[in-house]
């Protein structure tokens, strides 16, 4: 059921002294809230959170999709907002699955997606059973994160 090379990346963690399940996260909005109020929040600092659901990108910069139980939203990390720890932690143990906090201004990239450029990035809780991958278009629907 546990996934080893997860339970390892979640050891990891803890030798580094990051806690994988922190006690909580202080949100300014869901992600459904900063897409509604997108013209108001465009270049202040949000935070926000959720579900790692799409992951994309290597080198310097990386871009994400977090997902909660009513919206998505893009992440961009750019290696020099973070030290080396937590860019190591950004580049090689995040997984799908896991529930990320990040804040920092909100922007529309040049292919038009409201993103949140984040300047900095908590890990809240660790995934150690890997997310199921739908196989069809119907599992979409059912298995949708």
């Amino acid at each position: 059921m546990f996934d080893p090379d997860l339970l390892e990346k979640r050891k990891s963690l803890i030798q580094k002294g990051i806690d994988p399940y922190p006690y909580s996260f202080a949100r300014t909005h869901d992600l459904t809230q900063a897409r509604e109020k997108q013209a108001e929040l465009l270049g202040k600092d949000v935070s926000v959170a959720g579900r790692l659901v799409a992951y994309r990108g290597k080198g310097k910069m990386i871009f994400a999709d977090l997902g909660d139980f009513r919206g998505r939203l893009q992440v961009m990390f750019r290696k020099n907002s973070f030290d080396e720890i937590r860019w190591d932690v950004i580049q090689r143990q995040l997984d799908l699955g896991d529930w990320i906090g990040v804040r920092g201004p909100l922007f529309v990239t040049q292919m038009g997606e409201l993103t949140v450029e984040a300047k900095e990035m908590d890990l809240l809780s660790k995934a150690v059973v890997r997310v199921p991958l739908p196989k069809t278009k119907e599992d979409r629907t059912y298995f949708q994160l």
